[in-house]
């Protein structure tokens, strides 16, 4: 097996979030930083998350029974209507799936709620958007060490997708984190999926990976950029996501 249970992450991940994914996600535009208080708001989120985070990741991995042209059907009976992730496992031949959870742990959503009931909302919006950072960042991560750990194994991972992607419902959010319900026990790495299959905390994600053939075909769709399996074309990440190139861990 590639990867079942609690997950070893890097433990400097405050320091590889770039500067340019975090001044994204705070709104700036292509080439530019904060500067000034921002700038300073800024480092301090990335402080804290050094100091105060606990991120975490779980992974689970599942029989594929079927996969057709709009479904997936795992052994324990689960069934996806996802498209896009249904071509890219045929594509490999994939016959598992490893279902993973990445969050940077509850800690930061309570520190971000308790800056906006103290009024310092400039405080509370750059943790947040530090943590959104981390958690892309880190899922990045996760899913390169996993493609390493299955190629060791002589196995093809594919990238990730996950509910909320194009052509597959955010409700399958639910679902998804069923086989992982006996992991993540609750306390501070506590999982809950609301009924419109949003993640807290908040700064989580779910994701499936396929695992199929090792060969010429996972390696075409690790070099097939995320965007170009997203319509969403108005993303205001699209067009700077399609110029830099895939982050390595």
């Amino acid at each position: 097996m590639i990867a079942a249970g609690r997950l070893t992450l890097p433990d400097d991940l405050a320091g590889r979030v770039r500067e340019e994914s975090y001044a994204s996600l705070l709104g700036y535009p292509a080439g530019r930083r904060p500067e000034g208080r921002a700038a300073g708001l800024a480092s301090d989120a990335r402080a804290w998350f050094a100091r105060r985070a606990r991120p975490w990741s779980y992974a689970s991995q599942h029989g594929i029974a079927r996969t057709t042209r709009n479904r997936v059907a795992l052994d324990d009976g689960r069934t996806f209507r996802t498209p896009r992730f249904a071509a890219m496992l045929r594509e490999i031949e994939a016959n598992r799936l490893v279902a993973v959870v990445i969050s940077v742990g509850a800690e930061l959503d309570d520190e971000v709620e308790r800056r906006w009931r103290e009024g310092r909302p400039d405080e509370a919006f750059c943790l947040d958007r530090f943590g959104a950072a981390a958690a892309i960042r880190l899922a990045a991560w996760v899913g390169e060490s996993l493609r390493r750990r299955a190629a060791a194994a002589h196995q093809g991972l594919g990238p990730g997708y996950s509910p909320g992607y194009d052509g597959w419902d955010v409700t399958d959010q639910t679902s998804l984190a069923a086989g992982l319900r006996g992991s993540v026990t609750g306390g501070a790495e506590r999982l809950r999926i609301l009924d419109s299959g949003m993640i807290e905390p908040k700064s989580s994600l779910l994701a499936a990976f396929g695992v199929g053939v090792l060969g010429a075909a996972v390696e075409r769709q690790w070099r097939r950029h995320p965007c170009g399996r997203c319509s969403v074309e108005r993303c205001s990440l699209r067009a700077r996501a399609w110029r830099s190139a895939p982050p390595r861990p």
